[in-house]
């Protein structure tokens, strides 16, 4: 409507008065019905995300909810219902019993690591903001901090729209610096701390944690980041029940 035209119109305006605006974009091209064009492109492609992520985000929160709604009965009843479970379970205790410890180590590791690199995150995207001149930073690093446990959008839904601001703005060294720290520096914290801080707890090897959480995250959303790891886990404390079972008869066979 005339509203979004006279908002176009008054944008136009100020773009052309923004320092280095002429070099890094075709002004020549720069009209209205160009621009109302990409908005609806870009509106497009924003719902599809919007829609995709809702979901993701949704399905986090209800696994969320479940494994607190199950947590809350495995406190109160979760040794009785362990031993009915190993009871019931063709494996020996001792068999049972490393499957157990498996879980939870590789739970405790995955949260551990979670909170772990949201706080780094969130330190260096303060310090980051603080040096680029951002208002709040403090508040802003908390919110990368808080970000950071979604996966694959993690603290970038901050420091990525920051980044782009800036250049909006003009302030061309602050979005620079900002998108060098994100991309550099912050965006690898994930995949390289990650692997090392659940591995270390659970004695996998650092890539082994790391497809497995992609693999989970493809398979499962948002949730599977924790589930990812859990089943590699559990699958390699099966291989291990299965080479000590069966030592006697692999050793037969590779003679």
């Amino acid at each position: 409507g005339s509203v979004l035209e006279n908002i176009i119109n008054q944008t136009i305006e100020r773009a052309h008065t923004l320092p280095y605006f002429n070099i890094l974009f075709d002004t020549q091209t720069l009209n209205q019905e160009s621009i109302l064009s990409d908005i609806r492109q870009l509106s497009q492609h924003a719902l599809s995300l919007l829609q995709a992520a809702y979901q993701s985000v949704t399905s986090f929160f209800f696994w969320i909810f479940v494994m607190f709604f199950t947590l809350f009965y495995f406190l109160i009843d979760g040794k009785r219902m362990l031993g009915h479970l190993m009871t019931l379970s063709p494996l020996r205790d001792e068999h049972d019993r490393l499957l157990i410890k498996k879980f939870i180590s590789i739970s405790r590791a995955t949260l551990k690591g979670t909170i772990v690199i949201g706080i780094i995150q969130g330190l260096l995207g303060g310090i980051t903001f603080w040096i680029a001149g951002i208002p709040s930073p403090a508040i802003w690093g908390l919110s990368m901090t808080l970000a950071s446990i979604i996966p694959m959008f993690g603290s970038g839904l901050i420091w990525l729209p920051a980044g782009i601001i800036m250049f909006l703005l003009g302030d061309i060294w602050q979005g620079v610096f900002i998108f060098s720290v994100g991309i550099g520096i912050i965006s690898v914290i994930d995949n390289v701390l990650r692997p090392k801080l659940v591995g270390k707890d659970t004695e996998m090897h650092p890539l082994l944690i790391l497809f497995a959480t992609l693999g989970g995250i493809a398979v499962f959303g948002l949730a599977g980041f924790i589930i990812g790891p859990i089943i590699v886990s559990l699958f390699m404390a099966l291989g291990e029940i299965y080479t000590i079972e069966f030592r006697d008869q692999l050793k037969e066979y590779n003679e």
